[in-house]
């Protein structure tokens, strides 16, 4: 689930939510997880999506075996 950092007036809060709406009609932000509103925000400076970390996987040795003819 993606998380986004919110910066408000007051303080810096990570949201997790499926999805972000912006209203225009009441300028606020709305936090949506399986369709319903989860957080909302009507004084805010900034939204920021936080991407998820890659992990690399460990590689395994590639060991060739001798060819016998």
């Amino acid at each position: 689930m993606p998380a986004f950092k919110v910066r408000t007036y007051e303080e810096n809060i990570i949201v997790e939510a499926d999805s972000i709406e912006f209203c225009a009609d009441t300028i606020r932000l709305m936090f949506i997880t399986n369709g319903k509103v989860t957080a909302g925000f009507s004084r805010y400076l900034w939204v920021q999506e936080v991407k998820a970390e890659a992990t690399a996987e460990p590689e395994v040795p590639v060991t060739e075996e001798p060819v016998s003819e």
